[in-house]
């Protein structure tokens, strides 16, 4: 555990430099005390915070990518989405990743006012989305490549949720996906159009989405019904997967989403129940096995959850009752695959494993 204030922001920072511990980045969110960001390392069984720096005002966001500014950060790049108080709203900027000696953040540049939610993609792109407008930029110059309002969706973008760009869409020429009202929606960083992807993704609002790493058109949702879906968006009237209700499922809002890098089949959600719940896709994101599903939730040391003919079984695979308070971040660990890592706003750091017959079902998707 890894305990400070208030907290929602977490993101994996890949793993040290010689394969052995998982590095993340998190976040406080406090309005009364010191805010900081903090480099958390995760090596064998144990979580630690290894240094933490100051930042000025409360982190709804972060987001880490590899690559190198013209001021050479070397050891990778932060981007945050924070308070602004002077002018009443939300901002953001980019950052050199600080490393393991404490120290003050280094910044690269400001991003546009408005910031609630920061992303990267490939080859040194990241978008940083507002109520108002999408706006990207080359991190590599530290500089905006172009910016795109969200007129006809502003009801919607109202109430962001989430973003995150598509690997599979070629990084700062791609798309990004919003998660705002109910809906998911797609930008397209070349021309700035915007679109539905999947008009009413929930009944209520959405709040979480993922891509599938290795699956293109492949994507998930979370919302304020409880429920996580699978979409594919080249025909998405309907999910691919509906997944919730039932035994160990999330019982309030879902608030985050974080596919597995290695295995599509394993993604997992965080919600203001507490709970993270790890779920079962197979092939497309459909189902592992449509004979049978797992009518119980496995505990983390559970070797059962096969369906019919021992066949691995679609569903909730495990339901993990670690956190006291409102899961709002996850992140996979880059040197273990089958842990991931969960932050809940007490301040509260996890690390959680896959059960086994779930690394199993995994492995043979």
């Amino acid at each position: 555990h890894a305990r400070g204030g208030g907290a929602r922001a977490l993101c994996a920072a890949g793993e040290d430099e010689r394969g052995e511990a998982s590095l993340f980045y998190a976040a406080t969110l406090c309005l009364n005390a010191r805010n900081s960001v903090s480099l958390l390392e995760h090596r064998g069984d144990a979580l630690r915070v290894v240094s933490s720096h100051a930042h000025l005002e409360e982190v709804w966001d972060i987001a880490w990518a590899r690559g190198e500014t013209q001021q050479g950060a070397r050891g990778g790049v932060l981007a945050t989405a924070y308070n602004d108080p002077k002018n009443g709203g939300r901002a953001g900027a980019l950052y050199t990743a600080p490393g393991g000696e404490r120290g003050e953040l280094e910044r690269v540049c400001g991003l546009r006012g408005g910031t609630r939610r920061v992303c990267f993609g490939e080859g040194g792109a990241l978008a940083a989305v507002g109520a108002e407008a999408v706006a990207a930029y080359d991190v590599n110059a530290g500089a905006e490549r172009g910016s795109w309002g969200v007129a006809g969706h502003s009801e919607a973008f109202a109430e962001l949720g989430a973003a995150a760009w598509d690997p599979h869409s070629g990084g700062g020429s791609g798309r990004v996906g919003v998660a705002a009202g109910r809906s998911l929606f797609l930008v397209d960083a070349r021309s700035g159009e915007l679109r539905e992807g999947v008009p009413r993704a929930h009944s209520m609002r959405c709040r979480a989405l993922a891509f599938n790493p290795r699956r293109e058109n492949i994507v998930a949702t979370g919302g304020d019904d409880c429920r996580v879906r699978v979409w594919d968006l080249r025909r998405a009237s309907e999910p691919v997967e509906d997944f919730g209700g039932g035994a160990g499922a999330h019982s309030h809002w879902v608030w985050t989403l974080a596919y597995s890098p290695q295995h599509e089949a394993l993604l997992a959600s965080g919600g203001s129940d507490g709970a993270v719940c790890l779920w079962l896709c197979g092939q497309g994101g459909g189902a592992l096995s449509r004979a049978g599903s797992l009518t119980e939730p496995l505990s983390p040391q559970s070797a059962a959850g096969t369906g019919v003919n021992g066949a691995a079984s679609m569903g909730l695979a495990c339901a993990y009752d670690a956190h006291q308070d409102s899961v709002y971040s996850l992140g996979w660990c880059a040197a273990d695959e089958f842990c991931i890592c969960s932050l809940a706003y007490d301040g509260t750091a996890v690390v959680s494993q896959v059960p086994r017959a779930a690394k199993f079902a995994a492995l043979q998707a």
